[in-house]
């Protein structure tokens, strides 16, 4: 799957493919290890395996799992990356939002 534009959903999301585009929503979005994305995600928790080239907010937690590619800035109230992941960019942790 290969979407060109932005992306808006409500829950939750799980991505394989290759996005070239903003993703946004209030819910919870798995980037897959097949995943490539390319724009800024701003949603409200996040769990990456694949690659992201973009900024990342989140309004409750982002994770970088092993094997997960991101470049670009972070801003979470929580933050967990692991040993195996990359991750090129600034990193600010910001208060939780009601």
């Amino acid at each position: 799957m290969s979407i060109v534009g932005n992306v808006t959903f409500r829950t939750e999301l799980l991505i394989d493919g290759e996005i070239k585009g903003d993703v946004t929503s209030t819910g919870t979005l798995t980037v897959g290890e097949h995943a490539r994305i390319t724009g800024d995600i701003n949603v409200g928790s996040i769990t990456v395996n694949g690659e992201i080239q973009g900024n990342v907010t989140a309004s409750e937690k982002c994770t970088l799992a092993a094997g997960a590619t991101l470049r670009g800035d972070i801003a979470a109230p929580r933050l967990a990356v692991d040993e195996n992941a990359t991750f090129s960019g600034s990193c600010r942790i910001t208060a939780k939002r009601p």
